[in-house]
C-alpha cells in the first residue's frame, strides 16, 4: 500500500476550492522513526494562522504544516505515557490494581486550543494507547497529560468497558474545542466507555466541567 500523505485544497474568495483537480500533496515520509516510509495520517486540525497539526497515529508522531507554503514547520514523536491504578485484565468488573508503563500515545483526534497549543486524544492503534489526552505546544513539549483520569471517570460513573480492560480501556478517540459563553472548552470522547468529558481550558492544567454520557462508540466530535 502507498504511504499516506496530507492533501491540501486551495480555496477561493467564496470559500470553495479553486480547482478540485489541483490538490497539493504534502509528503510526510521520513519524519517518524517508526515505519518511516509508511506514514498513516489520521486527523487534521487547522488554526487561525493557517497551520495544520496532523496526527500520524501508527507512527506515534505529530507534524505541524504551514499550509501556505506546504512545508513541514515542525514534527516530533508523541513519545510515551504511563498510568497507575487502572484495570488491565479482562474481567466482569473493574479492578484498578494494574498499570501501564511507557506506552506509546499513538494519538488519534487533535484540536487546536489556540495558535500555540493543541490537545490530542490518545486512542492508540497497534502497540500503544495511553488511555488519556495530552496538551502540547508546537515545539513538542508536553504541557499536560491526563494520566489515569478518564479511566477513573469511567469506573466512577459505571461506564467502564470491562471487556476492554486488557486492550485500551476507555479508548479516548475524539477531540474538539470551542468557545461557549466566552469560555474556551474542549471535549474528549471515549469510544469504548461511551462518554464525553468536558474541560475548561485554563492555559495550564485544564479544569473538569462536565461528564456527558453519549451514544454507543462515540468517535468524531463537532463543537
Amino acid at each position: 500500500m502507498p504511504a499516506g500523505h496530507l492533501t491540501v485544497f486551495d480555496l477561493g474568495k467564496d470559500g470553495m476550492p479553486t480547482n478540485w483537480d489541483s490538490a497539493r500533496i504534502i509528503d510526510l515520509r521520513d519524519l517518524a522513526e517508526i515505519a518511516t516510509n509508511d506514514h498513516e495520517p489520521e486527523f487534521v486540525s487547522i488554526n487561525s494562522t493557517n497551520q495544520a497539526v496532523v496526527t500520524i497515529q501508527e507512527n506515534n508522531h505529530l507534524a505541524i504544516i504551514d499550509l501556505a507554503s506546504g512545508k513541514v514547520a515542525a514534527h516530533f514523536s508523541a513519545v510515551t505515557s504511563s498510568a497507575e491504578n487502572i484495570p488491565v485484565k479482562k474481567a466482569r468488573m473493574s479492578d484498578a490494581s494494574g498499570s501501564i508503563t511507557d506506552v506509546p500515545r499513538e494519538p488519534d483526534a487533535v484540536a487546536w486550543l489556540d495558535n500555540e497549543r493543541f490537545v490530542t486524544a490518545n486512542e492508540g492503534d497497534y502497540k500503544g494507547g495511553s488511555r488519556g489526552f495530552t496538551i502540547w505546544n508546537k515545539k513538542g513539549d508536553v504541557l499536560y497529560d491526563s494520566g489515569n483520569t478518564l479511566e477513573h471517570m469511567g469506573m466512577r460513573t459505571g461506564q467502564y468497558p470491562t471487556k476492554r480492560t486488557h486492550k485500551k480501556g476507555t479508548e479516548p478517540e475524539g477531540a474538539a474545542a470551542g468557545t461557549f459563553g466566552g469560555e474556551k472548552l474542549f471535549f474528549i470522547s471515549t469510544e469504548r466507555a461511551d462518554f464525553t468529558a468536558v474541560y475548561r481550558d485554563t492555559g495550564g492544567e485544564p479544569e473538569f466541567v462536565q461528564f456527558l454520557p453519549t451514544h454507543v462508540a462515540t468517535e468524531g466530535l463537532l463543537a
